[in-house]
């Protein structure tokens, strides 16, 4: 099953607000202080923690790969309250990418990554 989308048109042709509008509606949905449960089921009394977490990366900042791995765990961490280790190597920053995102499966949750200028990835 695979679950990914790519979105791809000229320059200027409104991917980034198109796609940052839908990262806000989903944010909005799956990570709310008190997300829709069933008609029949009571509200939740706390906010449960996140269910989306979302990671913004552009070519431009990070085509290094330690660098955009080093951010891909720090901003997973933040949007999914985990604690990040600023000192990570490459490899345990993959490791942890790997781990989050078995995890994440596991328990319902999912992650959104956007990446824009993403030939610049791949130089």
């Amino acid at each position: 099953f695979n679950n990914s989308i790519l979105v791809v048109g000229a320059p200027g042709s409104g991917k980034t607000r198109a796609v940052s509008r839908v990262v806000r509606q989903v944010q909005d949905e799956w990570n709310a202080p008190n997300p829709p449960t069933s008609a029949a089921a009571p509200s939740s009394t706390h906010a449960p923690g996140a269910r989306v977490g979302i990671v913004r990366l552009s070519g431009v900042e990070f085509s290094d790969e330690r660098a955009a791995f080093r951010e891909i765990a720090r901003q997973l961490c933040e949007s999914l309250d985990l604690e990040y280790v600023k000192s990570a190597s490459l490899g345990d920053n993959i490791d942890f990418l790997l781990q989050i995102l078995k995890a994440l499966a596991q328990a319902g949750k999912a992650a959104v990554f956007v990446l824009e200028e993403f030939d610049l990835f791949a130089h």
